[in-house]
């Protein structure tokens, strides 16, 4: 009866064992098989390359399908956090309106696991210049963030989007966020505040 009870034990830690090695390969086949990002052949600094991308759409010249596509990979798989925010950055500007339907998707999925709080911040920042109420609802969450200037960023990114609905939510924190600064944001906000858009209803 004791072998049994041993025979049982084992069995049952070697499945234990077995289990992790699994998510271990499945998060090394991850890490190893996300796209790398790759520029232009004639981009000899992508830190160069991301402002010109920058730059470009500042002017309201829109991009091309390879350079969105550029922005998404270093959006969501560069492992500097400096090189995403500018990719995250280039997407203020984008005109194009298939190109902006992904990127908020993007952007979305970057605010479930941003792996730092820049990053966050610029994601944030972006969902409220392209976004509409419904996205402005999905953000909304980070009014309660314990880092005051993600609430602060979110204060703005609502006030952007300019629905009624975030002005009523916004009011209350004028006076009770905990931060200063923070309510200062707030009250700026509500007297700059300008009313939505009709597509921001969607």
């Amino acid at each position: 009866m004791h072998g049994t009870k041993m025979a049982k034990r084992t069995a049952t830690i070697i499945g234990v064992v077995m289990v992790a090695l699994l998510i271990g390969l499945g998060v090394l086949w991850y890490r190893t098989s996300r796209p790398a990002p790759v520029l232009p052949q004639n981009a000899d600094n992508k830190y160069e390359y991301m402002l010109q991308l920058i730059s470009k759409g500042e002017k309201g010249r829109g991009y091309t399908a390879q350079e969105f596509q550029i922005l998404k990979q270093y959006a969501l798989y560069e492992n500097n956090e400096v090189y995403r925010q500018l990719a995250i950055a280039g997407f203020f500007f984008v005109k194009d309106r298939s190109q902006k339907a992904e990127a908020l998707q993007i952007l979305h999925s970057i605010t479930q696991n941003p792996g730092h709080i820049l990053v966050l911040d610029a994601a944030i920042q972006a969902i409220g210049i392209l976004g509409s109420r419904s996205d402005g609802e999905r953000i909304a969450r980070f009014l309660s963030h314990p880092d005051a200037e993600i609430r602060k960023i979110t204060v703005r990114a609502l006030a952007h989007i300019g629905d009624p609905a975030f002005r009523a939510r916004l009011e209350p924190l004028a006076q009770s966020d905990p931060d200063e600064k923070v309510r200062a944001a707030v009250k700026e906000a509500l007297r700059k505040w300008k009313p939505s858009q009709p597509q921001s209803g969607r």
